[in-house]
């Protein structure tokens, strides 16, 4: 049977669209890490000045010394951390999500490329994430993350918010976003009303599942993270 653990950083089990956290980073006591787990200093991986993704990659020590993902997959075990893309908004923040899960003795990241309809990743078919607009056109948060974890030994699952396409009063900046491209592949109330705005009831825009376009547009989508993402 696979046992599966995943940990989330402070706070994050507080956001209303966290998923329910199923346990802590500070809960994995050193008498609960696996006992082949090797403790690396983060004082090593740590940077205190802007670095590229490439610089970050080299910082990391290899696999062969972390030795984390593989001899605790033979067991069956995945500890997984889920990554919003609030952490993910510049290559030092994508660079220290790795450095937390080294530290935690972690193997696996789900890192949210996909948040409301918007794009943590290079991406034709959907617009870029509008929190990376002061970022160089060339950092691509997934891409980053990716090269980090597998040197150090993790995995890298995509975290794809599937239906929940936009939330809030300010409709999204760019023209292709669905929102403003096709608001008639969105679910309305009984009324007819489509809303972004959330509600008790809803948090926000999503997605009409029985519309083919709908469905045709997500499938091009994930079958482009899958294609061109080294993902796991």
């Amino acid at each position: 049977m696979k046992v599966c653990r995943f940990f989330t950083p402070a706070g994050f089990a507080q956001r209303r669209h966290a998923p329910v956290a199923l346990g802590l980073l500070a809960a994995l006591a050193p008498h609960a890490r696996p006992a082949n787990a090797q403790t690396v200093p983060t004082s090593a991986l740590a940077f205190a000045a802007p670095i590229s993704p490439a610089a970050a990659c080299a910082s990391l020590p290899t696999a062969p010394h972390l030795k984390l993902a593989a001899p605790d997959g033979e067991k069956g075990e995945m500890r997984g951390m889920w990554v919003v893309r609030d952490s993910l908004t510049s290559p030092q923040a994508v660079h220290q999500v790795v450095v937390t899960a080294v530290k935690y003795h972690l193997n696996a990241l789900f890192v949210q490329a996909r948040g409301r309809g918007d794009a943590w990743y290079d991406s034709e078919l959907e617009p870029r994430a509008e929190a990376l607009a002061k970022q160089p056109r060339d950092f691509d948060p997934l891409r980053q993350i990716i090269a980090e974890a597998h040197v150090a030994g993790l995995q890298v699952h995509a975290w794809m918010n599937t239906f929940l396409t936009w939330t809030g009063p300010k409709t999204p900046a760019s023209e292709i976003h669905l929102w403003n491209a096709h608001r008639d592949w969105f679910a309305c109330d009984r009324t007819g009303r489509c809303s972004c705005l959330p509600t008790g009831a809803s948090e926000g825009a999503f997605l009409q599942p029985s519309n083919p376009d709908v469905q045709e547009h997500l499938v091009r989508v994930f079958a482009d993270v899958a294609t061109r993402y080294d993902v796991d």
